[in-house]
């Protein structure tokens, strides 16, 4: 009778703790989504990005996609702003594109918000060109980081989302009028959004974490982004609203200087 119930107890206990363990492997899948992609001084990546010319915008113009652009992301390094570590980013276009501006991003280590933003105009020529402004334009959150980049640069895909468990602890989080959704997508459907060739470059960084994370701002335009927890960027991202697709992402490259 008592080696009976020893039996009985020792299943019971292989199967609560092969709950626990259930539990436990769950909790760390949770955990690895809500971290923000690891970042270091030096490391760089390359978006590449389309925008959507409605025809609207210059007389003649036949509606369709823009040729893709090049911009180079850089962690500079890091600051404090508020008492908080941010990592400074600078945001170079590469040959070909046509924005004449550098741009650099302050964003908090914690969550990746943005809580400073600088515009870096070209160095223009006095006896040519008027001077129509400061060369650099910043911006500050007051610290009140933001979820969004602004929409005053169309072609340059900076949007990211806040990566916190307070931000997102059912699946969906809040920030002033602009929210987020974030839902677990198998690595095969992400890679499938993808760039090919940068996919069978960076192959063994790719982690089974992948998930699909839909921010809105409140005026009916959505940014919808394909994260993977080894990648730095988003793998592709696009911004659209309910009639059509405006602008489409992808990161082509990545490495450390």
């Amino acid at each position: 009778m008592g080696s009976r119930k020893r039996h009985t107890w020792t299943r019971h206990g292989l199967f609560l703790l092969m709950i626990c363990c259930f539990f436990i492997v769950q909790g760390e899948v949770a955990a690895a989504l809500d971290a923000p992609p690891a970042w270091s001084p030096g490391q760089w990546w390359v978006v590449e990005s389309q925008t959507y010319n409605t025809g609207k915008i210059r007389r003649g113009d036949t509606p369709g996609w823009e040729p893709k652009v090049g911009w180079r992301f850089q962690v500079e390094g890091s600051e404090v702003l508020e008492g908080e570590p941010y990592y400074v980013v600078v945001v170079t276009p590469l040959e070909g594109n046509k924005c004449s501006y550098t741009f650099r991003y302050w964003f908090r280590v914690s969550d990746r918000s943005v809580g400073r933003r600088e515009v870096r105009h070209p160095a223009r020529n006095p006896e040519v060109q008027k001077d129509i402004g400061p060369p650099v334009v910043t911006r500050s959150f007051n610290n009140k980081p933001n979820l969004l980049s602004n929409f005053e640069f169309p072609a340059l895909p900076v949007t990211i989302p806040v990566f916190s468990s307070r931000a997102h602890a059912s699946s969906a989080g809040t920030m002033s009028r602009r929210t987020q959704e974030i839902t677990r997508v198998n690595t095969a459907d992400m890679k499938d959004r993808a760039d090919p060739a940068f996919m069978a470059k960076v192959g063994a960084r790719v982690t089974p974490d992948s998930s699909l994370v839909k921010i809105s701002q409140g005026t009916g335009v959505v940014e919808s982004q394909y994260w993977n927890a080894g990648l730095p960027w988003c793998v592709y991202g696009e911004q659209s609203n309910e009639t059509f697709t405006s602008r489409r992402y992808w990161l082509v490259d990545m490495g450390s200087n």
